[in-house]
C-alpha cells in the first residue's frame, strides 16, 4: 500500500528525516564530540544507520510482497542486518573515539 501511494511514501520518508535527525542529534550529545565537525560526522553516522534500516525494510516489503515464509524471512532478515551493522561498524568502530583530519588539516 505505501509504495503506490505517494502520500504514504513521502509520509514515510518525513518519518525517516524525523528519525535520522533525532538520531544525529543524539550522536553529536556522546561524550566524546569536540569539535564542530561532530554535527556532520553525526549526521553521516546517523544517515549510515539509518540506511540499513531503510535497506531493511525495502527487504521485508518485496519479501512479503513475493509470499515467502515468514519463519526465513525473519532469519534472513537478523543475517542481513547483522552483516549491515557489522559493514558499518567497520568504518564507525571509532566514531567519537578520534577525529578525522580533513585534507585541508594535512
Amino acid at each position: 500500500m505505501i509504495a503506490d501511494s505517494p502520500t504514504l511514501r513521502a509520509r514515510e520518508q518525513q518519518a525517516i528525516t524525523d528519525a535520522t535527525t533525532a538520531l544525529a542529534a543524539r550522536l553529536a550529545a556522546e561524550p566524546g564530540g569536540t569539535a564542530e565537525t561532530d554535527e556532520v560526522t553525526a549526521y553521516v553516522a546517523a544517515n549510515a544507520l539509518m540506511g540499513v534500516h531503510r535497506a531493511l525494510i525495502d527487504l521485508v516489503r518485496r519479501r512479503v510482497l513475493a509470499d515467502e515464509a515468514p519463519d526465513q524471512l525473519a532469519a534472513d532478515v537478523r543475517a542481513q542486518g547483522t552483516r549491515g551493522f557489522a559493514l558499518l561498524g567497520e568504518g564507525l568502530a571509532e566514531f567519537g573515539v578520534r577525529t578525522v583530519s580533513s585534507p585541508a588539516d594535512r
